[in-house]
């Protein structure tokens, strides 16, 4: 049993990273796939909204329990903390270290859906201004 508990765990680990992934380049490809939008901007206030409110993301709750289910001692922190920056900066995260990861993902995100609204404006202005009618 053990072994399920912790292949659950890896499987919601790389389930995470996908969702991290998902975020951080969404908006770019949202850009050039507008389909694409609906989907990651959900991701992008579900994932927010446990950023702001400064809970613990679902899905590293759900990898601590199956860490512990499998008779392992769950990592401290989160899932980003711990495994994409622990390694770089050490055991604790600061104030600028949180802003980075925060603009890691809000700034493609807003660049983004900036130029998407760009272009919409632009082509809606186009669509409205009166073309010269041929003599």
């Amino acid at each position: 049993m053990r072994a399920v508990w912790l292949t659950a765990a890896w499987l919601i680990a790389f389930s995470h990273l996908a969702v991290i992934v998902a975020v951080v380049i969404g908006g770019p490809l949202a850009l050039r796939w507008p389909r694409l939008r609906r989907l990651h901007l959900s991701v992008v206030v579900a994932v927010g909204s446990v950023f702001v409110v400064g809970a613990d993301c679902p899905l590293t709750t759900w990898q601590k329990d199956a860490l512990r289910s499998a008779g392992e001692i769950p990592y401290e922190g989160g899932f980003i903390e711990h495994y994409l920056l622990r390694p770089f900066t050490g055991p604790a995260m600061s104030t600028f270290e949180k802003a980075a990861v925060a603009a890691v993902w809000i700034v493609p995100t807003v660049v983004s859906y900036g130029l998407t609204w760009r272009r919409a404006r632009s082509r809606r202005s186009q669509r409205s201004t009166p073309r010269p009618q041929p003599a």
